[in-house]
């Protein structure tokens, strides 16, 4: 084995881990908020899940 086939070698390796170690990332980022089962607004702002009821008689 010579020193190109050598830095092909990590060459790729880098490039394979560039290419798929974020879109792993995405999957697993996008799994997470598809299973999600609660309103994002709501658990960022709980206060407004309160409020919410009471403002809707007047709408």
């Amino acid at each position: 084995m010579g020193v190109f086939e050598i830095i092909l070698l990590i060459f790729g390796t880098v490039m394979m881990l560039v290419i798929v170690v974020p879109v792993i990332i995405a999957i697993v980022l996008w799994m997470k908020d598809e299973k999600q089962e609660e309103h994002s607004v709501l658990r960022n702002y709980p206060l407004l899940g309160k409020v919410k009821p009471k403002l809707s008689f007047f709408f």
